[in-house]
């Protein structure tokens, strides 16, 4: 029988659970210093941040906040049985504490600091995503972050299309919308909207792929009512909840494609500019 080593025993022994309990253990741990003395992250941000949040409604604190999204701040009362959206929760609220810490810590001349406790807690966050394949992305000028599974090709897209479109293209892989077909919808008619001012440049490129956005956009319940009407298919009339948001999800995963391929002629002008030099 192999031995395995320290390193391999503690790996297997990861637990996303316990990992919810350190990273609240430590956003109460005294680790950025103020004006005078040491204090956790939670009050830092209570004291210093929240209250110019423009994402805290009207919530009175972070507590307060906490309570209504039935999220535990004090690591002894998390409950062991959290499911995948409720840990995604947990995650999702701590990274927009940390974030309020850092818009005081980490400006100019802040007069803030925090000590190796802190940065662990940031690292912590980091190892527990990557195993859950999730990452961060901050939206522009919305002051928040939210958690989405990784996709390439969406971040690649967000990089490249106007503001507005880049929040949908992120926003489309929040975990909560997984199984609420009505707002992945309203996402796609906003972006099939975006599509048609690149339409006539796809299908010059790829007439298949434009062909196929085309036939998904109208056929599958998006841009027509296809379950009733003048416009229904019998097919997609009795077509089960769970098969449309696959069908939803294949659309936007071509909208990505097209939107990507859009920027390949001047990106291939590039590669023929470099070939040259290199003659």
């Amino acid at each position: 029988m192999v031995r395995k080593n320290i390193f391999e025993i503690l790996e297997n022994k990861w637990d996303i659970i316990d990992e919810i309990k350190r990273i609240y253990y430590l956003l109460n741990y005294n680790s950025v210093r103020s004006s005078v003395n040491y204090i956790s992250p939670i009050e830092f941000a209570d004291i210093y941040c929240f209250s110019e949040w423009k994402n805290r409604y009207s919530y009175l604190n972070i507590e307060d906040m906490a309570d209504d999204l039935d999220i535990e701040l004090d690591e002894d009362n998390i409950p062991d049985n959290l499911t995948t959206v409720e840990i995604l929760k947990y995650l999702e609220f701590a990274i927009n504490i940390i974030m309020l810490c850092d818009s005081k810590i980490l400006q100019e001349n802040s007069q803030y600091e925090y000590n190796n406790k802190y940065w662990i807690l940031d690292e912590n966050i980091d190892i527990a995503l990557e195993h859950l394949n999730f990452c961060k992305q901050e939206l522009n000028n919305e002051e928040r972050i939210i958690l989405i599974e990784k996709n390439p090709s969406a971040i690649a897209v967000a990089e490249i299309v106007d503001e507005n479109t880049a929040c949908k293209v992120i926003e489309y892989n929040h975990y909560l919308l997984k199984g609420d077909i009505d707002k992945k919808k309203e996402i796609l008619l906003k972006l099939a909207n975006k599509y048609e001012g690149i339409k006539s440049n796809i299908k010059s490129l790829n007439g298949k792929l434009d062909d196929d956005i085309g036939f998904m956009l109208n056929n599958i319940n998006i841009r027509h009512n296809n379950k009733s009407g003048k416009s229904k298919k019998e097919y997609v009339s009795k077509m089960r909840k769970d098969t449309m948001e696959k069908w939803y999800d294949e659309t936007y995963q071509m909208l990505l494609l097209a939107f990507l391929l859009n920027e390949q002629p001047s990106r291939s002008k590039k590669i023929s500019q470099l070939k040259e030099k290199m003659k």
